[in-house]
């Protein structure tokens, strides 16, 4: 009985260290994401919308959108600008309710799922928006 115990007592050492151990792996991970999250918002902050504006867009209307414009592969002036905006809104997963832009830009961009390739822009309000 004496040696059950002492085994039980053991144990709770045991997991009491684990549970001091989890608890600081927990606080370490909520750190390092804060401390991500620090390198990103300066990364993005650093974006150049420049590409983006020497792609060749083409205007049109929509009855919700009222004017955007698009570009697409097909309309891309050879060079990989295009892609290389493309590869931009897809990391940041750029879509029609979460539209990408940084500080100073004047448009926000999006893809759609279903139209890969295309690219669609729409001039901020007021010109040029903060980021968000």
């Amino acid at each position: 009985m004496e040696k059950q115990e002492e085994r039980i007592s053991e144990n709770e050492g045991i997991l009491e260290l684990l549970a001091d151990f989890a608890t600081a792996m927990e606080a370490a991970a909520i750190q390092l994401k804060h401390e991500v999250a620090k390198i990103v918002k300066v990364q993005i902050g650093t974006i150049s919308e420049e590409p983006f504006l020497n792609l060749k867009w083409e205007k049109k209307e929509g009855a919700k959108l009222k004017e955007y414009e698009f570009t697409s592969r097909v309309a891309k002036d050879g060079n990989d600008a295009f892609y290389h905006c493309l590869s931009i809104l897809k990391a940041n997963k750029a879509s029609i309710n979460n539209r990408f832009h940084c500080e100073g830009w004047k448009y926000s961009y999006w893809l759609y799922d279903d139209k890969p390739g295309v690219i669609y822009r729409r001039l901020l309000k007021g010109g040029v928006r903060r980021w968000k």
